[in-house]
């Protein structure tokens, strides 16, 4: 198995592309609320998609969203061309966090291949300007993706997630909720497995916080 992790946002213009996933996702959550629209989520998809991202079909090629996805390709393709490492010949798993999941479950979209996204936005939209959905529009299933949801983070809220949802405690507000330490931590004592995250959290945390932040949230949650 080889896992392609695509990091979070660091840079500015990291969060102009966070803007554009967020806004497009925020679009087409706003249609699923209208009547008409509402009846059948292909129709939703494909028509709110179509009017209110007109910018991306004529201008695709210059968004920063189709640049970031553009370089995923170039290293996806170059790294299936080495020996033992074709398409057919692995699995290949995307991984990424906040943008990094968002832009995850897109290229798992392109290339029909599993992905994992930590706090990521939603990615419908783009699917169909980015991710060439029209070649291969399924009604009723987008791809084969795993959205982890942390408690009060609203990132990966905007959208309603076409994937498999998993959700994480947390119950330390919205930023603290969308951070990936926290959550990598959090899981390894939701699922019983902290002598796997409990070197690194114990070096993030102090005991105190480890033990109110996360022990006794699981505690109170179960």
């Amino acid at each position: 198995m080889t896992i392609l992790s695509i990091k979070g946002s660091t840079t500015p213009f990291d969060f102009l592309v966070d803007i554009e996933m967020f806004i497009s996702s925020a679009f087409f959550s706003i249609a699923r609320k209208i009547p008409l629209l509402f009846k059948s989520e292909t129709l939703a998809s494909y028509v709110f998609s179509y009017l209110c991202l007109l910018s991306f079909k004529f201008l695709k090629n210059l968004t920063l969203t189709k640049n970031y996805s553009n370089k995923i390709d170039d290293i996806f393709k170059s790294l299936t061309k080495l020996p033992g490492y074709g398409i057919n010949e692995r699995n290949y798993v995307f991984v990424g966090h906040s943008l990094g999941g968002g832009l995850a479950k897109l290229a798992g979209f392109k290339y029909n291949l599993q992905s994992f996204s930590i706090s990521g936005p939603g990615f419908t939209p783009l699917e169909f300007y980015i991710g060439d959905r029209k070649k291969k529009f399924d009604k009723y299933f987008k791809t084969t993706f795993i959205d982890l949801f942390p408690d009060l983070d609203i990132v990966p809220r905007v959208e309603i997630s076409g994937g498999s949802v998993y959700s994480v405690l947390c119950e330390k507000g919205v930023f603290s909720c969308h951070q990936i330490t926290r959550n990598l931590c959090m899981l390894g004592v939701m699922c019983n497995q902290e002598y796997l995250t409990g070197d690194l959290c114990k070096g993030v945390y102090t005991n105190k916080e480890y033990e109110e932040d996360f022990i006794k949230v699981k505690e109170r949650k179960y």
